[in-house]
């Protein structure tokens, strides 16, 4: 697709030239555009100014809550912390707030706001319930109201945000629609609850295989023991080959036993995973700033094909790619800001970024 096609999209586009001496290689969204225009899906900011995680499930009932309230527990009790965030972008059952209760019933819900921003009544699967309520819901309104929400509960660089998912990885959205294809445009580091239940092995692995291969970042793995199957420690070997670090908790009380003294017993293994989480974030965000500050040093790293490409003194730092954007780091507002991807001559545009059938091939035929 032309250049000259994208400006007759329902979005307006910005010259390259908005941001001298960079290499650009798409327009950018224009942010004073009114609200219409600007909805592109696929296409959202991400603000990198505080830790923000997504809780995955392996399955359904596995403890996505339980593991997310832990998290945001120790990050309460943290003095590091001013607020925590937590979002529910879809919940089903009735009663919206559900899991936000929990989790204000076992920490000091002073310093915790959450929001749940899409609820049925109905007891199923979003997609069902969304049918049986004929209540629909988009994936390009979920996505861009869960990005605003995270920017409306993140005022401060302190602030950890957790955004924890509905079922398991591949549970369908209200669209039908996988989660985790429907999230993947936002792409925040991925906390993966494990299934401690006989044949969880197999199940984590799966979710786990399932998130990679959609360019998801898995840095950890947490785990409710169940009946001394040692779940946790069967995986263990695997992860350590991906780099990613595990956390086992011990199997929870028989309901309905209230869960505070369990809380109390396992604040330490949170305060690890939020430390985890913290030392990767800077990480992160240190090594965007530092690639980013290389930029007079360019010409000397890259090799320029073309003739005007000397003339650069920059280039723009694209931390990933789905859909029709990048995602380009800014380091002013340390966000990740959405670029479409105009370069149509260079054969991108048929498949998109992070097409997940056109990895899913790939990995078939590596495997073979």
């Amino acid at each position: 697709m032309m250049l000259s096609a994208l400006r007759r999209r329902s979005f307006s586009s910005r010259a390259a030239a908005s941001r001298p001496g960079l290499l650009h290689v798409g327009c950018n969204i224009r942010r004073d555009d009114p609200p219409s225009k600007q909805y592109v899906p696929n296409a959202v900011s991400v603000s990198l100014r505080s830790p923000i995680v997504q809780v995955f499930g392996s399955n359904t009932d596995v403890g996505k809550t339980i593991v997310s309230a832990g998290l945001c527990r120790a990050a309460v009790q943290s003095s590091a912390t001013s607020s925590v965030g937590y979002i529910k972008p879809l919940q089903t059952g009735g009663d919206s707030m559900m899991d936000a209760r929990f989790l204000h019933s076992h920490m000091d819900a002073s310093r915790l706001t959450c929001e749940t921003l899409f609820s049925w009544d109905t007891p199923v699967s979003p997609h069902l319930a969304a049918q049986l309520e004929q209540k629909s819901l988009t994936d390009d309104i979920l996505v861009h109201r869960l990005s605003d929400a995270i920017h409306k509960l993140q005022p401060t660089a302190s602030t950890l945000m957790v955004v924890e998912t509905a079922g398991g990885v591949c549970s369908p959205s209200a669209s039908g629609k996988f989660q985790c294809d429907v999230y993947r445009p936002l792409r925040p580091p991925a906390v993966l609850v494990g299934d401690g239940k006989l044949g969880g092995i197999s199940a984590t692995m799966s979710a786990l295989d399932s998130l990679l291969l959609r360019g998801y970042d898995v840095p950890w793995i947490v785990l409710i023991e169940q009946d001394d199957l040692g779940n946790a420690a069967a995986i263990a070997d695997r992860a350590a080959e991906l780099n990613i670090s595990v956390f086992a908790l011990p199997k929870l009380p028989p309901q309905p036993t209230p869960l505070h003294d369990w809380y109390m017993a396992q604040d330490e293994i949170f305060r690890s995973l939020l430390s985890a989480i913290s030392t990767y974030h800077q990480r992160r965000v240190d090594r965007l700033h530092a690639i980013s500050s290389q930029a007079q040093d360019v010409r000397l790293i890259l090799w320029w094909p073309f003739t005007q490409h000397k003339q650069n003194r920059g280039v723009l730092v694209i931390d990933s790619a789905y859909g029709d954007s990048f995602a380009t780091f800014d380091a002013a507002s340390t966000s990740l800001e959405p670029m479409v991807d105009a370069c149509a001559s260079w054969w991108t545009q048929g498949l998109g970024h992070g097409n997940p059938k056109a990895a899913l091939a790939v990995a078939t035929t590596a495997a073979r």
